[in-house]
């Protein structure tokens, strides 16, 4: 009985964590918006760095504006945020620009308002900031 009661206590203790993993990728499947995406998670009560985690995992052409939305959703946690987004091997220098004005970086589908031509929002396109790349040479 004991065994049983403690396999039912860790089952259920793992069922949140199950669930955010696929309610975040079914809402990025579905089209949803990173904003609209941690919005939900805030009003749930999720925790924001497992959010955060599976949008990086599932979509890290997103990583940056979500960085953005989460900052402007949870502006107590810049820093944890912060410390979060370079633990997943996010740019230091665009992570501190987006924590110094997160608002001037929540866009929307991944794209930051007011990015330049070409911000694909990917740690990993472009460059290591996840910027438009080397400009072309003048001719």
């Amino acid at each position: 009985m004991r065994k049983s009661l403690l396999g039912f206590v860790l089952a259920a203790a793992l069922l949140p964590v199950s669930l955010v993993h696929a309610g975040v990728k079914e809402d990025l499947d579905a089209g949803k918006s990173v904003e609209e995406i941690i919005a939900q998670a805030k009003a749930d009560g999720a925790d924001i760095e497992a959010i955060l985690g599976q949008i990086i995992a599932n979509a890290p052409d997103k990583a940056y504006a979500a960085v953005a939305a989460a900052m402007v959703a949870f502006p107590g946690q810049v820093s944890q945020i912060k410390s979060f987004a370079l633990s997943r091997g996010l740019d230091a220098a665009t992570v501190a620009s987006i924590s110094a004005n997160p608002g001037l970086f929540s866009g929307v589908n991944g794209v930051p308002a007011g990015a330049p031509a070409g911000f694909s929002g990917s740690p990993t396109a472009g460059g290591s900031s996840g910027g438009p790349g080397p400009a072309a040479s003048p001719t």
